[in-house]
Order: structure tokens, then sequence, then C-alpha cells
């Protein structure tokens, strides 16, 4: 079994072989953050590796994948059931607007019938003087 201190070694003759080929080049693109992982393993007695990172983030993406489906599935029926919403409201204004308009009516139609009522009211003062009249003027 290898030390720590032989692992360390030969992660920095790992690392200097990787800067001598210079930051443009495949080997140094792929390992491209795995020498500090395999540091943290060395200090950490950890075993993690890039691939556990890169699956992990591929699943985290399927996830966020699934997730906006779901919610542009939910955003989709939202719209739908606002939608609908605001035609019933739209159906409920003008029932309001015909009932109000009904009461409106109606309360012409009352105040109409309240005049003829006071008009045949005072006709049948007038007739009810005009009688008494008669009736005192040959006595």
């Amino acid at each position: 079994m290898t030390t720590k201190e032989q692992e360390r070694k030969v992660l920095t003759d790992i690392m200097n072989m990787v800067k001598e080929l210079g930051e443009d080049s495949y080997i140094a693109t792929a390992f491209d953050g795995v020498c500090e992982i395999a540091s943290s393993n060395i200090r950490d007695d950890a075993a993690y590796s890039a691939r556990y990172y890169i699956d992990e983030t591929h699943k985290l993406q399927g996830t966020i994948n699934q997730m906006t489906d779901k919610h542009e599935d939910y955003m989709i029926k939202m719209e739908g059931a606002l939608e609908r919403s605001q035609e019933s409201l739209v159906k409920c204004k003008e029932r309001c607007n015909a009932m109000v308009n009904r009461d409106i009516d109606q309360g012409n139609r009352i105040d109409e019938l309240n005049a003829q009522i006071a008009k045949r009211d005072t006709e049948i003062t007038m007739l009810k003087a005009k009688l008494y009249d008669m009736m005192t003027a040959g006595a």
C-alpha cells in the first residue's frame, strides 16, 4: 500500500507533466480540476472522482429537465384555468349588468306606477270634493 507522501509526490509529478503540456493541451483540459480532487482525497482520506461529479451533474440535469417539463405542464394548465376563470368572470359581469338593468327597469316601472297612483289619488280627492260640494249645495 502506498503512503500519502508517495501519492503526493506522484500527484506533483503528474501536475508538472500536465503543466509542461500547456493550458491548451487536450490532457490539461481533461485534467482540469482532477488534480484538485486527488489532492483533497489524499488530505481527507476520501475517494471522490471526477466521474462521480460528472455522473451527479448528469443526474441533477435530468432532474432539472424533469422539473422544467413539469413546470411547463403546470404553467399550461394554470394558463388554461386562468383563461376559463376570465371567461367565467366576463359571464358573471354580463349577468350582473343584466340584473342591474332589469332592476333599473323595474324601479322605473315602480316610479311610473307610483306616479299613476298619486295622480289617481288626486283625481279621487277632487271627485270627493265635487261630490261634497254637490251634496252641500242643495241643503
